[in-house]
């Protein structure tokens, strides 16, 4: 999160960096793991691999990402009502103390959030066959619009806080005045 903490301008490029990294290290942890398996074992997984990630990012199984995601959410629907009414009361609260929230922290986090969908997009049979273990990545996406929960909700009490300060101010004016 150093590319988005504590600054006036995020860097979009080193946030695509980062994920790009992230993307590169789980495929080859994944084809590390079939590559020693098939030297361990002397049998054919890493072409029975290839094989099964061919048959489940391509149209093999025939479902929409909407299904997808229609799914893989059902597996999560209690957990993602108390995020959602949780983050719609961080934003009517923001909302009515007008609140000044940095849009340069909360739009990385957003893209963060999105990461989940677009493996969903990539892997659409997979991620709608095992929808039972796939839900779990859906924790990038929570802990994310979490994460843009807190730091709302922090500005919004930063300015309650500042306001309470300033409301002060005109009576210690006045008891002046009156001395």
């Amino acid at each position: 999160m150093t590319v988005i903490d504590n600054k006036e301008k995020t860097d979009y490029k080193e946030l695509i960096k980062l994920c790009i990294n992230w993307g590169l290290g789980y495929f080859i942890i994944w084809v590390s793991k079939w590559i020693l398996t098939d030297v361990i074992l002397n049998e054919r997984i890493l072409k029975d691999a290839i094989d099964s990630l061919l048959i489940h990012t391509s149209a093999g199984i025939d479902v929409t990402i909407i299904d997808v995601i229609k799914n893989d959410f059902d597996t999560i629907k209690y957990e993602f009502c108390m995020l959602f009414i949780f983050t719609a009361f961080t934003l009517v609260y923001s909302f009515i103390k007008k609140a000044q929230i940095n849009k340069n922290e909360i739009i990385p986090l957003i893209l963060i959030s999105l990461m989940p969908f677009v493996w969903f997009f990539v892997t659409q049979g997979h991620s709608y066959v095992h929808a039972k273990f796939v839900y779990r990545i859906l924790l990038i996406s929570f802990m994310a619009i979490e994460i843009i929960d807190y730091k709302i909700l922090k500005k919004t009490c930063e300015k309650s806080k500042t306001n309470a300060k300033n409301a002060d101010k005109p009576e210690k004016i006045v008891k002046k005045i009156k001395e």
